[in-house]
């Protein structure tokens, strides 16, 4: 391994480690620091395997703040840009216990007026509905669009 991929990798496992170490001391914002450290430095290496763990390290972290909407995020954005299965999985199950909730609050900010954040839910939520609500969500969607 070259001496530059081994720096980064070796700081891959230092955030990963310090954030689940904050996570058993239930310093949460420490441990999301981390977990998005992992995410920062993927982005900037190309490192795709680190950066869909991490959000799935975030998505668990948010249920234990009880903060649904961005575990359901966290969890999508993890198995929209992973083929591992594995990681699918544990996506798709924190994507099945946060769902509805996310979809709440997306109707809820669409009613307060903040289209970008409900056109995101909702973009994210779109591949893991079933008709009819699909259908729902997909006019609610281009309806957001042309009123940007």
């Amino acid at each position: 391994m070259e001496p530059v991929a081994e720096f980064v990798a070796g700081q891959l496992k230092e955030q990963f480690n310090m954030g689940y170490v904050y996570v058993e001391q239930h310093d949460y914002e420490k441990a999301k620091e981390c977990f998005e450290n992992v995410i920062t430095i993927c982005n900037v290496v190309q490192y795709e395997d680190a950066k869909r763990k991490a959000y799935i390290s975030l998505a668990k972290l948010y249920v234990l703040k009880n903060d649904f909407v961005s575990s359901f995020k966290s969890s999508a954005l993890a198995f929209s840009e992973s083929s591992d299965e594995y990681v699918n999985k544990q996506a798709k199950e924190i994507i099945v216990k946060t769902l509805g909730i996310a979809m709440k609050y997306g109707v809820e900010a669409q009613k307060k007026g903040d289209d970008k954040e409900a056109l995101c839910i909702y973009k994210l939520a779109l591949p893991f509905l079933k008709s009819p609500k699909k259908e729902v969500v997909q006019n609610e969607i281009k309806k957001l669009e042309i009123a940007r």
